[in-house]
């Protein structure tokens, strides 16, 4: 029997349906189609490679390929015999996974109170600075930079033999060590004087050992201050770890959410891990090709 024919369509209707085709046919830009790729995009827990929806991952911190890892691994050690025995692993796979996601929460949380953290540190008084100068000052990061900066301008100087005693060079070692000068400035002023007392044609020799010691301390006492810098530094640090660490804390609101949540995913891959030995142990109990009998009444 033949199918029956359908009837054919009007030229009015072929130029509707050939008008409105023409409209729209869906994004045509790369933009446009990597936008639309991402319409049914919900949590990527099931993202495959090279999409989209892994590279969001990506960008917000996630791993699209944890998932994957700890059925993969979960499955090697526990070893689900059928089918209810894998849907258990792939459930303890994600609560495993969720764990990972509250600890990047917990990082994330610390990272955010450290950046509004204040450093802590207590401003130069004038009186002080005027006195010891930027290396006798407390310990802090603008004393060891311009420290740092002091000493380049001195060493320029050497460079380019500018020797003489002048405004510039009393200043940039007040500065640096104070009123009265520090003992270290005041050979650093010696030095400078000695060199401007010799003349090149004849104390060549003698100008390149001076500028080679002077070059020298001043290139130990810039390696100090870094090392000393690093010292400081480290030891802030700890300060804004201990200091994060005693806000994080279970007397804390939002870390006691977070210690509750923790113990509930806890709670449920134990009680899981629990319900598949019992599963386990009730199939190796009952007889291989047992089968239930009804008895019937005589």
């Amino acid at each position: 029997m033949s199918l029956p024919k359908s009837p054919a369509k009007s030229e009015e209707l072929l130029a509707r349906n050939r008008c409105n085709g023409s409209k729209s046919k869906g994004p045509r830009t790369p933009e446009g189609k990597a936008r639309s790729a991402l319409n049914s995009y919900k949590h990527g827990l099931y993202a495959t490679p090279n999409t989209e929806a892994r590279q969001q991952m990506l960008r917000v911190g996630e791993d699209p390929d944890l998932m994957a890892r700890l059925e993969r691994e979960l499955g090697e050690a526990l070893q689900p015999a059928n089918a209810m025995e894998a849907m258990i692993v792939a459930d303890i796979a994600r609560l495993y996974r969720d764990k990972a996601l509250l600890e990047t929460s917990v990082r994330a949380i610390r990272l955010q109170q450290a950046e509004v953290t204040p450093a802590g540190e207590a401003t130069i008084d004038d009186e002080e600075l005027s006195a010891l100068g930027y290396l006798g000052v407390h310990d802090c990061v603008e004393a060891f930079q311009q420290s740092r900066a002091l000493l380049d301008h001195v060493l320029d100087r050497v460079e380019k033999r500018q020797w003489t005693t002048d405004d510039d060079l009393n200043r940039t070692l007040e500065r640096l060590g104070g009123d009265p000068p520090h003992k270290w400035c005041e050979e650093i002023r010696g030095a400078f004087e000695e060199l401007s007392a010799l003349i090149p044609e004849t104390d060549q020799a003698a100008i390149d050992a001076k500028i080679f010691r002077l070059t020298s301390d001043l290139g130990a006492m810039k390696n100090g201050l870094d090392e000393q810098e690093g010292e400081y530094r480290q030891a802030k640090a700890q300060e804004v770890t201990q200091a994060l660490d005693s806000r994080l804390v279970p007397g804390n609101r939002q870390w006691s959410t977070v210690l509750k949540q923790q113990a509930q995913l806890d709670r449920t891959i134990a009680s899981k891990l629990q319900l598949l030995t019992y599963l386990r142990k009730a199939w190796q109990k009952k007889p291989s090709g047992a089968t239930s009998r009804r008895k019937t009444k005589k």
